[in-house]
């Protein structure tokens, strides 16, 4: 009885270890580069990168996680005024209007070409003598 012949699997495998594999596609969205200003206090500032689809929230987050507890965090793109305040965090840099550029992040020279705007912010310091943080010390 022939129970069937054998496949030899080594000369596929070989055949698909020398066929040069496709570079990956670059990563192209739409980037925005923020100057994150503290009103008053310029040794604070910093600066950082962004898709055009980040939400206002994760904004507010990045600056909770630099600052801590912050209280009545108030953002303004491109100068601080009452009428550039935004209180939506839903929105978007796109829904914003921001100017972004369709660019491969990891390409430095087209990174170069991420246009930059400025997000002024301030905030209350947390009060530290409420009774109830003062319990937990």
């Amino acid at each position: 009885r022939n129970m069937g012949a054998k496949k030899k699997k080594g000369k596929k495998d070989e055949a698909d270890q020398e066929a040069p594999k496709p570079p990956p596609p670059p990563k192209r969205d739409n980037w925005i580069n923020i100057d994150f200003k503290l009103l008053n206090w310029k040794f604070m500032n910093f600066s950082m990168k962004f898709k055009d689809e980040t939400r206002i929230f994760t904004l507010k987050k990045i600056l909770h996680e630099r600052h801590g507890k912050l209280d009545d965090l108030k953002l303004c793109f491109h100068a601080f005024s009452e009428e550039n305040e935004i209180n939506d965090e839903m929105l978007t840099l796109k829904d914003l209007g921001l100017k972004s550029v369709h660019v491969d992040i990891d390409n430095a020279e087209e990174a170069l070409t991420i246009p930059t705007v400025q997000l002024f912010y301030d905030f209350k310091p947390t009060n530290f003598s409420d009774p109830v943080i003062l319990y937990f010390k």
